[in-house]
């Protein structure tokens, strides 16, 4: 959705379109996704995840003062209060 991938999936494909657009299972990728972090000798913990990989990502980018619109859409959020939560989970690590 956030990248449009329906969209252009449609305009080319229109055949496809309840295909998955993925071809791994959630559970692949989750597989995947670990065997990385352990080759990039990421410690055990709860940010050794694929949720801890993409809210480090979103904190990451919080602090580096990307703005919180355009943080807002490549994240996929609805709401923006998702990333003032974000802002301030980011600001306490400071305090």
């Amino acid at each position: 959705m956030v990248h449009g991938i329906r969209e252009i999936q449609k305009s080319q494909k229109p055949d496809l379109i309840d295909e998955p657009i993925w071809f791994w299972s959630r559970k692949t990728a989750y597989t995947r996704i670990k065997e990385l972090m352990d080759l990039a000798g990421i410690e055990d913990g709860p940010h050794k995840t694929p949720k801890g990989l993409r809210h480090g990502y979103g904190v990451n980018a919080i602090t580096k003062k990307v703005p919180l619109n355009m943080l807002k859409k490549w994240m996929g959020h609805a709401k923006l209060e998702t990333l003032d939560e974000h802002k301030t989970i980011a600001a306490q690590m400071w305090e």
